[in-house]
């Protein structure tokens, strides 16, 4: 089935009041709740799993080019955090990886005081640059140079000058995203937005579902909440928190030349009355892709970017291993991008 293809338009909603006036609800309602690819929402997708060595780096390099090539629409890393048992065997040379990191990464990172955050930002950046670096590899025939920048509060960008041109553009966004559990990082050539979670209690959470999704959203999830089963409906919930955060992310308006928003994500009843769906949209109307991925504990939301339609899927990968394997390969990585940089 093509992305929202069992979709249908739905009726705008104002107020829970509105609501029941609208859409004539089934006494039962929601008897489901959809994604966007009108499949019942949830976390039903894995990531691929990669290992941290020329095998897994090929992967990468296929995606990468699928995605400069327009068949897939951005390329995400995860990186669950290793096992304790694995973590006290070898932990990785923090220390070496962050005196290889770029100038603009350490100064932003250099910025989180609170030991948890920063450590989670690092991670996430290590991926960031892994992605990078193979983006940057495969470029070194091209006349062109990719500066490594940070836009606060968002993620990283590769700015990109030819020969010809006097200024840098955007040419890469880096997108990151963390949770107790693990990090990732996502590369596209278009604003997109990812978001980590790690399940935990709904019910405190319920309590500002009105300030993060909207009073009309809100109204829906409280019926869905009483209808679903909980394990049904707590999917339901970090999809719908997971297309929010990506939203923001995809949003990021640093540039002035950007027109904001990109996306706008909302919760509505389908005009059966008997149906929920998320829906994603462009600012033209047009509906985007919101994808989820289960890997162990880890909930990972992926909103595409809207370059074409129909969509092209990302390729997401889940990359394994023990911490020194992981980070000997982040340390080559980082020192072949400074190369590739020429510093």
């Amino acid at each position: 089935m093509t992305p929202n293809a069992a979709l249908k338009p739905a009726s705008p909603l104002h107020s829970p009041e509105a609501l029941e006036r609208q859409t004539a609800l089934a006494p039962d309602f929601p008897q489901a709740v959809l994604g966007t690819d009108g499949a019942p929402l949830g976390f039903n997708r894995a990531p691929v799993r990669i290992a941290p060595d020329e095998t897994g780096l090929a992967a990468l390099d296929r995606a990468i080019d699928e995605a400069r090539a327009g068949r897939v629409s951005s390329v995400v890393l995860l990186l669950p955090d290793a096992e304790a048992d694995e973590a006290d065997k070898a932990a990785p040379n923090d220390e070496a990886l962050f005196s290889a990191l770029p100038k603009a990464c350490r100064e932003r990172l250099s910025t989180f005081t609170h030991p948890n955050r920063r450590r989670q930002s690092f991670s996430a950046r290590l991926s960031a640059l892994l992605l990078a670096a193979r983006f940057m590899s495969a470029e070194r025939e091209r006349e062109a140079a990719y500066v490594y920048a940070e836009e606060p509060p968002y993620g990283p960008i590769l700015m990109r000058r030819t020969a010809s041109e006097s200024t840098a553009a955007p040419a890469l966004w880096l997108t990151l995203a963390h949770a107790a559990g693990g990090t990732a990082a996502s590369l596209s050539f278009a604003p997109m937005g990812i978001d980590l979670e790690r399940p935990r209690p709904v019910k405190r959470l319920m309590s500002v579902a009105d300030f993060a999704f909207g009073a009309d959203a809100a109204a829906i999830l409280a019926r869905a909440a009483e209808r679903l089963p909980p394990e049904a409906f707590t999917e339901v919930f970090f999809a719908l928190w997971g297309a929010k955060e990506s939203e923001i992310k995809m949003n990021r308006t640093p540039q002035a030349l950007v027109t904001h928003p990109r996306a706008k994500s909302s919760f509505e009843a389908l005009p059966d009355g008997r149906r929920a769906a998320l829906v994603v949209r462009a600012p033209e109307g047009r509906r985007l892709s919101a994808y989820f991925y289960r890997s162990g504990t880890l909930l990972l939301s992926v909103l595409a970017p809207a370059e074409k339609s129909p969509p092209a899927e990302p390729a997401v990968f889940a990359l394994t291993g023990t911490p020194a394997e992981r980070s000997a390969l982040f340390l080559r990585m980082l020192e072949e991008f400074r190369e590739d940089q020429g510093t």
